[in-house]
């Protein structure tokens, strides 16, 4: 039996946080902005490493990620995994931040 050539499984949830702060300025006039920031990172479990390229190169992770809208940015990486010999991780990261006034 071959290993398989995709990334394998649901993902995992790595880390998520959603922070908001208020950024205040009394000048001459005054403003409240609210600034919200939210992050989560997954991860997906890939046998081989061209199916972790493959993964990364065409971004598959951004579709399951919780954080998403105008505004978010993704990032695509892999490295190899430790847990398993010979496979490898692709990891998608979503940040997202936000002003409102």
């Amino acid at each position: 039996m071959g290993l398989k050539s995709f990334v394998a499984g649901d993902s995992i949830l790595v880390g998520a946080t959603k922070a908001t702060r208020n950024l205040r300025d009394a000048g001459e006039t005054f403003y409240n902005i609210t600034e919200t920031i939210e992050s989560e990172e997954r991860e997906w479990v890939a046998l081989t490493k061209s199916a972790a390229e493959g993964a990364k190169n065409s971004g598959s992770g951004a579709g399951a990620m919780g954080v998403a809208g105008d505004g978010t940015t993704y990032e695509h990486s892999i490295s190899e995994d430790n847990r398993v010999v010979g496979s490898y991780i692709y990891r998608c990261s979503a940040n997202k931040k936000s002003l409102s006034f």
